[in-house]
């Protein structure tokens, strides 16, 4: 069997998108055999990062996607005789190519919340996803909660969609911080904080995060780290109210935004943090829960999405509009040293269900069912 996979994502995907793929790249390649063979279609023209972009380079780069995922890719396949196409991206070629074709929805966020896209974007988006879709052999999701937002849109997909869950990540072996990453580090290095990484989206919900952490600053020493930056999206973006509420409440100094930090400096941070907040109101999966059960730190999540089903009852839950009660679980979580125990015990337990190369074998079972 010749499995195609489209990885010309990881030049321009960012945060778990690519994450995703490049663990899926990389179990597939450590289980290819005489009857596995793993093809990886990929082109460096046009593939550049859009966020801090030109308009009209990002209007280039749209219309390069566009030519590579429905005319270069599936001609590919062809010419290279492959059996199953995969693409992580959503998105499939919509001209035949030959092989039996694997599309991956990560969540159904242009769906269940289109204010957060460009009305020219979604558009573009329901002319080739959702077409594309259509015509799939299979649709991939990374957990229940996405499977069941795509069927309330499109329950006629029910017999295609299967659940493939994701694995923690793999991280580089590293001794020293990057430059930026020390110098914010040394800021922090003897404090108590509580941690949040990712891009500062809207549906991070970090406004009550900031205002349930503001409640805690006049009685305990203990400070909150959001590591990530704004995503430049006018539509979705929460870096300007993110820096709003800072102000209102006083809280320079007790919030910190050292912006964006290298993958590579995140286990750092990781290990020195007294518990993750996560308190995203959607999430189609959410790798920050097994990076926080990697490093085996206390975790709180909202109720709601995915992070429930990923946790488990590893983790605090909490209603992520009750900002009184994430307040107090945010004051549980560091001040009960037993809870914080009990939580890592069973987060060693919960991360021993994901791996990425069980992931890779659920995705050739799937391959070989319909090839």
């Amino acid at each position: 069997m010749r499995i195609a996979l489209d990885t010309r994502d990881l030049r321009l995907a960012s945060t778990g998108t690519k994450t995703y793929l490049q663990e899926l790249v990389n179990a597939l390649r450590g289980i290819q055999s005489s009857e596995l063979k793993l093809l990886e279609f990929d082109s460096p023209i046009g593939a550049r990062r859009l966020s801090n972009s030109g308009v009209w380079h990002k209007v280039w780069q749209h219309i390069f996607t566009g030519i590579w995922k429905q005319v270069v890719l599936p001609f590919m396949c062809w010419q290279r005789r492959a059996d199953i196409l995969i693409c992580t991206d959503y998105t499939l070629p919509l001209l035949p190519c030959g092989a039996k074709k694997i599309v991956v929805f990560h969540d159904a966020l242009f769906f269940d919340h289109p204010e957060y896209y460009p009305p020219l974007w979604l558009l573009y988006f329901k002319l080739t996803a959702v077409q594309a879709a259509k015509g799939a052999s299979a649709i991939v999701t990374p957990s229940h909660f996405s499977k069941k937002c795509l069927l309330y849109h499109f329950p006629h997909w029910a017999s295609k969609i299967h659940v493939i869950s994701e694995g923690p990540r793999t991280w580089a072996k590293k001794e020293e911080l990057s430059k930026r990453g020390q110098q914010f580090f040394d800021q922090i290095v003897d404090t108590t904080y509580f941690l949040h990484i990712g891009v500062m989206e809207k549906r991070k919900n970090l406004p009550l995060l900031i205002k349930a952490f503001a409640q805690l600053v006049p009685t305990y020493a203990v400070k909150l780290v959001l590591i990530g930056s704004s995503n430049h999206k006018k539509n979705s973006d929460g870096a300007v109210m993110v820096r709003q509420l800072i102000k209102e409440h006083k809280l320079e100094g007790h919030v910190l935004l050292p912006g964006y930090l290298p993958d590579e400096d995140l286990p750092f941070f990781y290990k020195k943090a007294i518990a993750y907040i996560f308190p995203s109101t959607y999430e189609g999966f959410g790798i920050p829960v097994l990076e926080a059960f990697q490093h085996q730190l206390p975790l709180l999540v909202a109720t709601g999405s995915s992070l429930q089903e990923v946790a488990g009852d590893a983790a605090l839950n909490v209603d992520p509009s009750n900002e009184k009660a994430l307040a107090t679980s945010m004051e549980k979580l560091l001040t009960d040293e037993a809870l914080r125990a009990q939580l890592i015990q069973k987060g060693s337990l919960q991360l021993a269900k994901y791996c990425w190369k069980q992931m890779a074998h659920e995705f050739i079972s799937l391959a070989g069912k319909l090839s």
